[in-house]
């Protein structure tokens, strides 16, 4: 019965569409959308604003385009776990259209500007969520170029080395990371002391350390990135991040009694800050888990 009633929505959106009026189609959809709610079949609203988003994105109309795709993996990520990839899928591919044209903009506005490096960064963000971690190094590279030309010393230009370097580490290029991290730390201790923006660049020395094998390194950095943190909220969920690196640590060493206690101290905050099917929970769970297996490592 829905879908009889929806064919001549169907039909007016759709001629809207082909007359290029993107902006009053994805408003017709948007109207359907309001009327028949969570009618069957389960995929007709996602499908729906699916369109929203895809016309609202032909017209610019970005902030329309996230919110429709937004509500759309609301509906499905629990109900339809292939529907929710199709759609995430859909919608990466837009916002890409949405950065690029922004980078485009800023780039006739103002070439070379700090405005660019910010539009690059986006992208260099969205290429490594996308996994093109290759596109992603070059616009890092190049946010950091104009960075380090127009704010030298700055905390951007450290921003910027920390985000290079934990692409770098990414990509198992572990010693080139670890010189583009210690570069942001002179800058943050320089102008910057005992903030989270230290406290993260020790965090990332920590991690490259440890995949190194470096484990004195390894601890020395998470402990100092602990002191940071526990200063800013002793019991955040930044504390509990790098509780889960010195867990790891510890695994490493296969002092399994010392692991298990800093992955369940880490469990304990993030099950306090966060919903307990979060990802940082799961993790921590797993952490704790395998800490308490024999023979785990």
């Amino acid at each position: 019965m829905v879908l009889e009633r929806f064919a001549l929505d169907y039909h007016q959106c759709r001629d809207l569409s082909k007359a290029n009026r993107f902006a009053e189609s994805a408003g017709c959809w948007r109207t359907v959308v309001t009327r028949i709610q969570n009618s069957d079949p389960l995929w007709l609203v996602p499908w729906l604003l699916d369109q929203v988003g895809q016309l609202s994105a032909k017209s610019q109309r970005w902030n329309e385009m996230n919110r429709a795709y937004g509500e759309a993996l609301d509906r499905t990520q629990n109900a339809d776990p292939n529907i929710a990839a199709r759609l995430m899928h859909s919608w990466l591919t837009l916002i890409k259209t949405q950065l690029n044209a922004g980078l485009t903009t800023q780039q006739n506005l103002a070439p070379g500007s700090l405005k660019v490096a910010n539009a690059l960064e986006d992208l260099a963000n969205l290429s490594t969520v996308n996994g093109d971690v290759a596109l992603a190094e070059q616009y890092f590279r190049d946010a950091l170029a104009i960075r380090e030309h127009l704010s030298p010393g700055s905390l951007s230009v450290a921003q910027s080395l920390d985000q290079l370097g934990d692409l770098l580490r990414l990509r198992g290029k572990l010693e080139e990371a670890e010189d583009y991290f210690q570069r942001a730390l002179q800058i943050q201790e320089k102008i910057a002391p005992d903030t989270d923006a230290v406290a993260t660049s020790l965090y990332l020395l920590g991690i490259t350390a440890l995949l190194r094998g470096d484990f004195a390194s390894a601890e020395h950095n998470y402990n100092s990135a602990l002191s940071i943190d526990q200063k800013v909220e002793p019991e955040g969920t930044s504390v509990a991040t790098v509780l889960t690196g010195l867990a790891s640590v510890e695994a490493a060493r296969r002092d399994l009694v010392k692991a298990e206690q800093l992955a369940t101290h880490a469990l304990a905050i993030r099950e306090k800050k966060l919903a307990h099917e979060s990802l940082p929970v799961s993790e921590s769970l797993e952490q704790v888990v395998k800490s308490s297996l024999p023979g785990a490592t």
